[in-house]
């Protein structure tokens, strides 16, 4: 038994504080993300994942890397939410090599191999096609629409083709990335706490996040993140298996203060997921190392 998890983007979180010398108070800040009708900004989301499990014996070690480029470019703004065209302008993706071989891929790269010829195919019908991501003022996703009807298209073109996940998982990894803001004002040396349950691939966890501002110079806030994954207590889709899950993640995210968009985010995580039933137990355990890098304007 094995299962494919797809990759845990985590995260980042838009922090902006003003200091002042002396025996002045810093003040408290409302934290957004500040981008107007007609800008667009950038994320690039790069992770190498390994995964090592153990199916009745069988030992397995595998190492994929994935690279994602999103642009937004705003259309529309109301006093609640930011409204935007999305587009992925890049794929990047190295898998590991097994007994019907490896891909290496990038969309930016007309390759000669049969395989990428067909990810080419399927990948350039997707690639700049708009679908619609939505804000809310303060930065938070919430909701991504035109992506799935893209996709059907894209299958409906190329026979066998499951090419990318649609709009409900891009929302969950893109809330998950994104949707981190804290609710009150905060200054340096605050810290406050989020709760999320991911799912992914029939698995479901609990993330329990936390944030803490380190320092804040030269027009760009340092974050420090910390996350404990837990089992969510969710029923597994097969009642007869059941699923325990443990794990963590650190980094730090660098932002912009300006614009409120992120410049730079290192994050890692461990995360171990037992399968048992049917007479089975199969472990798994995930290490991934992502990278967030934003800017404002397009690739």
């Amino acid at each position: 038994m094995r299962i494919k998890l797809l990759p845990w983007l985590t995260t980042y979180i838009l922090i902006t504080a003003c200091g002042q010398s002396g025996s002045q108070k810093t003040e408290a800040i409302s934290l957004r993300l500040s981008v107007n009708k007609g800008q667009t900004f950038s994320y690039t989301i790069s992770s190498t994942q390994e995964m090592e499990q153990d199916t009745r014996g069988a030992k397995s070690h595998i190492t994929n890397n994935l690279g994602f480029t999103y642009d937004f470019e705003v259309t529309t703004e109301t006093d609640s939410a930011i409204n935007t065209t999305a587009r992925i302008s890049r794929i990047k993706i190295k898998t590991a090599e097994n007994e019907e071989g490896g891909v290496e891929y990038d969309s930016d790269v007309q390759q000669p191999d049969a395989i990428n010829q067909q990810l080419h195919t399927i990948f350039s019908n997707l690639r700049d096609k708009p679908f619609e991501t939505i804000f809310s003022r303060g930065g938070n996703v919430q909701q991504v629409k035109g992506l799935s009807e893209l996709i059907k298209n894209v299958q409906a073109n190329t026979p066998g083709a499951n090419p990318m996940q649609g709009d409900e998982q891009t929302q969950q990894n893109l809330t998950q990335a994104l949707n981190l803001y804290p609710a009150q004002p905060v200054k340096t040396g605050d810290s406050w706490t989020d709760k999320d349950t991911l799912q992914s691939q029939g698995v479901s966890m609990l993330a329990d996040k936390k944030f803490r501002i380190t320092r804040i110079e030269d027009g760009t806030v340092f974050i420090k993140v910390n996350t404990s994954y837990s089992d969510s207590h969710l029923p597994a889709q097969d009642p007869r298996l059941k699923i325990e899950t443990d794990g963590s993640q650190e980094g730090t995210v660098e932002i912009d203060i300006k614009t409120g968009i992120i410049k730079k985010a290192n994050l890692k995580s461990e995360i171990y997921i037992v399968i048992s039933g049917l007479g089975q137990s199969h472990p798994v355990k995930l290490r991934e190392k992502t990278i967030i890098e934003g800017k404002l304007g397009k690739r």
